[in-house]
């Protein structure tokens, strides 16, 4: 698999936050960007379509991102999960969020050489896992 193939999903609330996240992710090099501003939205487009990495922010109206990472490890537990989140210095939120899947914790601002390292992370786990989801 080709780096720049990788089929990313974001989920944010933050209309601003998602476009400035798809700007980064393309300066990476990655180009299959799908945004969602809702979780339910990004869960069916991943049954339809698959994804290799997710990105979620933490707080949201309805779901949040540590129990999107839980549901998307219940249905797909190869597809990697960075959370990104206001709140990273919160030790019990990290907690929860690696023991529901979460597998890296992005503290806003966020910064470009942070989300090249997590999403590399994240691919060289996805490759490993295998790409069956």
């Amino acid at each position: 698999m080709d780096f720049g193939k990788m089929r990313i999903v974001s989920i944010d609330d933050n209309e601003m936050e998602l476009t400035i996240l798809k700007s980064m992710l393309k300066k990476l090099g990655l180009n299959d960007i799908k945004l969602f501003s809702g979780p339910e939205d990004a869960l069916e487009h991943i049954t339809d379509n698959g994804a290799d990495i997710v990105l979620t922010d933490y707080l949201m109206p309805r779901m949040d991102g540590v129990k999107l990472a839980k549901e998307i490890k219940k249905r797909w537990k190869n597809i990697p999960v960075i959370m990104i989140t206001s709140q990273g210095d919160d030790q019990d939120l990290r907690k929860r969020a690696r023991e529901n899947g979460v597998l890296d914790i992005l503290t806003k601002p966020l910064h470009s050489r942070q989300l090249k390292e997590a999403v590399e992370s994240a691919f060289v786990v996805r490759i490993s896992a295998g790409m069956a989801d």
